[in-house]
């Protein structure tokens, strides 16, 4: 009796060591680069976290609020795994080899008409870049 639940205990142990284990920084970020499902919990849980309020208290932009606010957006960024879809505007929107500038440190040089370009390419696309917009 002992021998066969110490067998079945090493079986288990072996199954355990077997499983290759994802390393990630966040949840979201363990979900990979493709698309969330959101009929699952976890994307349930990435879209609502992406979601969130970057501050409790409604900020009056100014450009001391706007280094908070940037600080925030950034970690936010890094748990949601933005900053290689999103954050990342092409400087010639819809050419696929267009080197692209970071919203949070290079922001003065896009402008609004070209984050719209860019954000276009992606809307109705099943791609990770048009779940990141919503």
């Amino acid at each position: 009796m002992q021998e066969e639940l110490d067998k079945a205990r090493e079986q288990l142990r072996a199954a355990a060591a077997s499983k290759k284990v994802t390393f990630a920084l966040t949840p979201t970020l363990a979900q990979g680069p493709g698309l969330l499902n959101y009929s699952t919990k976890g994307g349930s849980y990435a879209y609502r976290d992406g979601a969130a309020k970057l501050h409790e208290d409604p900020l009056e932009l100014t450009p001391e609020t706007m280094a908070h606010v940037k600080q925030a957006l950034a970690v936010r960024a890094m748990a949601q795994g933005w900053n290689d879809t999103i954050l990342k505007v092409k400087q010639k929107p819809g050419e696929a080899d267009s080197p692209t500038w970071y919203l949070l440190t290079e922001d003065g040089k896009v402008s609004l008409e070209d984050l719209k370009k860019d954000a276009e390419v992606y809307m109705g696309t099943e791609c990770r870049q048009a779940q990141d917009q919503v």
